[in-house]
């Protein structure tokens, strides 16, 4: 283990010292190391500190979900003292949940979801709006769903409403649907 972890340090350095001069895109190699899977939630969304959180959760709660859900919550409790920027806190509790969940094997919680953003009802109430990209769907229909499930739970942490759509919009969906599955018969 030593002489390998001796020899993965020396090629990142080596990669640093390539890097910094410039010729790429990236002025600093992309990996991280994880000595565990805490390491790796931490090196995937990129926030500091989280690998210990989730070690400190991990020793409190018995299932999976109930970590992930108390790591969306403590991402948000850190974010707001640090900036008090609300829909970072949610993106980022959001990632973080479904990093967790998907045990940071899949590029889901960076690539999957674009970004997070509160936004207002006709009401004027606020609402939290997720906007997915394709690669969700590497996380796997369960985590794709446990997602939404981490979403509406940071949502509700963050004291926000429901979004309330209007009749045309429902009307739309519904037909949608209905054209979707005459036309073409795959998921929807």
């Amino acid at each position: 283990y030593q002489i390998m972890e001796s020899g993965l340090l020396q090629q990142l350095e080596l990669a640093k010292q390539a890097r910094g001069k410039g010729k790429d895109f990236a002025l600093a190699p992309e990996v991280y190391i994880a000595k565990d899977f805490a390491d790796k939630v931490e090196g995937l969304i990129e926030m500091a500190g989280i690998a210990e959180t989730i070690r400190k959760l991990k020793k409190q709660f018995d299932s999976e979900e109930e970590v992930a859900f108390n790591l969306a919550e403590e991402v948000i409790k850190q974010i707001l003292s640090e900036t008090n920027n609300r829909e970072y806190a949610a993106e980022m509790a959001i990632r973080a949940g479904l990093a967790y969940l998907t045990q940071g094997a899949v590029s889901a919680p960076i690539e999957g979801i674009a970004k997070a953003r509160i936004k207002k009802n006709s009401d004027d109430s606020e609402y939290l709006a997720v906007y997915y990209a394709g690669p969700i769907r590497a996380a796997g229909g369960t985590a794709e769903a446990l997602s939404i499930i981490v979403a509406d739970y940071v949502r509700k942490r963050l004291k926000l409403g429901r979004y309330q759509p209007t009749p045309n919009e429902i009307g739309r969906c519904a037909e949608e649907i209905l054209w979707y599955k005459r036309n073409v018969h795959l998921q929807y």
